[in-house]
């Protein structure tokens, strides 16, 4: 929260310099109460800040999971992953019969919607109720599959009716990937447990938040050629991240522990 806040508060503060239309500031409440998915779906103004609605999925799903995993957790240990499974069966199958019924029409909802993108958060939990040490040896030695599909479907995949199918694939390679960083055996996992790549992932949320502005302003405001300008986004991106995590997010979380401990 209080790094999204900077974000916001960034952004109003650019949006008031500029003299932007009022709608911009619409945006910002769209994605502080976490509803961009829905009123992007709805067609209201989204600003440069439209990528938060992945956010808003999220969150989102953080108030019905917890009622979803109490009940879920007062049945036998042996059916709870079942459960699960059948909530990820009903979310795919609500989003091809909206695909199979409206076609087109329907992909906003498909690919905005938290009750079809509810699948791929699903598929997560399931992998957190099965999960154990035992990795099959094929799940190691064939890392290459889901590495290959996500970069694939990050380069080449397309917003069409096809493509309501890539979030399926992305969200089964990244569970497949999980697993084998988790196992801490074969060659990806001690690759992406490296220095530099465990510290990208410590700033993956903050340039989540930041990278699309940066985008935005410099696609528009440079003149030069695109392969300095992909550089100078890169950049900047990082930069702009690594100052929210070290002077925001790093003091919140001291925060936290300090103010969570002893609970349960």
């Amino acid at each position: 929260m209080p790094a999204f806040a900077l974000m916001l508060l960034v952004y109003a503060v650019a949006i008031s310099f500029a003299h932007r239309s009022t709608n911009q500031y619409w945006s910002i409440l769209y994605a502080a109460t976490y509803t961009m998915n829905w009123t992007r779906l709805a067609g209201l103004p989204s600003g440069i800040i439209g990528h938060t609605w992945t956010l808003s999925v999220e969150e989102q799903f953080y108030l019905v999971w917890p009622l979803l995993l109490a009940n879920i957790l007062s049945l036998e240990r042996k059916w709870r992953p079942l459960v699960v499974f059948v909530l990820i069966c009903v979310s795919f199958a609500w989003r091809s019969w909206l695909i199979f019924m409206h076609g087109e029409a329907a992909f906003g909802h498909v690919f905005f919607g938290s009750d079809t993108r509810a699948m791929e958060i699903f598929t997560g939990c399931l992998l957190a109720f099965v999960w154990n040490r035992k990795v099959p040896g094929w799940l190691l030695a064939f890392w290459p599959v889901p590495v290959l599909s996500i970069l694939f479907l990050a380069f080449y995949g397309t917003p069409s009716l096809l493509a309501y199918f890539d979030s399926s694939i992305i969200s089964l390679s990244t569970a497949w990937l999980i697993v084998i960083v988790q196992s801490g055996k074969g060659f990806l996992s001690a690759l992406l447990g490296t220095a530099p790549l465990v510290w990208v992932g410590r700033l993956s949320y903050s340039l989540y938040l930041w990278h699309f502005l940066v985008i935005s302003v410099l696609v528009t405001r440079l003149s030069i050629r695109p392969a300095a300008k992909d550089v100078v986004i890169i950049c900047l991106s990082f930069l702009l991240a690594a100052v929210s995590y070290y002077f925001i997010e790093r003091p919140a979380l001291r925060l936290k522990v300090r103010y969570s401990h002893g609970l349960p």
